[in-house]
């Protein structure tokens, strides 16, 4: 398992693995539909830009994300000093196999 910092060229692959989880009932809080580029381009900016943003690569096939966690900075200056909006995200045929655990 390789955990790595993301990045933008990530977008695409961070997509696909939100699709699958939210495929599952109760696996993220947002439905199918509600999984767009958009809403990923929109935490990966915040994340890379004011926050942290880890991937976890399938080990056969880097291209494919097996894993994310992201967290960032909230817009109002009086706190810039935490992190918020963190969320995780593990593929449910990853899940119970520590790769969360390792995020």
């Amino acid at each position: 398992m390789k955990i790595r910092k993301g990045t933008k060229a990530d977008s695409k692959a961070i997509l696909d693995l939100y699709k699958r989880v939210a495929n599952v009932e109760g696996g993220i809080a947002r439905i199918v539909s509600e999984v767009t580029a958009d809403y990923i381009n929109s935490f990966v900016k915040k994340a890379t830009e004011d926050g942290v943003i880890l991937v976890v690569q399938h080990e056969n096939d880097p291209s494919v994300l097996i894993g994310e966690i992201h967290c960032y900075t909230p817009p109002l200056k009086v706190f810039s000093h935490v992190l918020s909006e963190l969320t995780i995200v593990v593929d449910p045929d990853w899940q119970g196999k520590g790769v969360g655990r390792h995020l």
